[in-house]
């Protein structure tokens, strides 16, 4: 099966990205006007009641960014 677009599928594809791009924003556009004005009142934090945790940094993740998908060791978010 050819899945390789011919250039006119694709100008027909980017022209029809760009429509929905361009009616997306005006929905969205018109969503705010109409809303704008019952959107919820923000609250401060009771910062007495926040959780904290200490910073991430990279050590502490599974990822092993020089090797490639295949090579990655298997992490489970169960233990077996």
């Amino acid at each position: 099966m050819n899945t390789q677009l011919t250039d006119n599928e694709a100008l027909e594809l980017k022209a029809l990205i760009a429509l929905s791009d361009e009616k997306l924003a005006k929905i969205g556009a018109n969503w705010i006007i109409e809303n704008i004005n019952n959107l919820p009142t923000p609250t401060e934090q009771n910062n007495n009641s926040a959780t904290y945790t200490q910073k991430f940094d990279k050590t502490m993740s599974k990822l092993e960014p020089n090797k490639n998908t295949a090579q990655q060791t298997p992490y489970r978010f169960c233990p077996q």
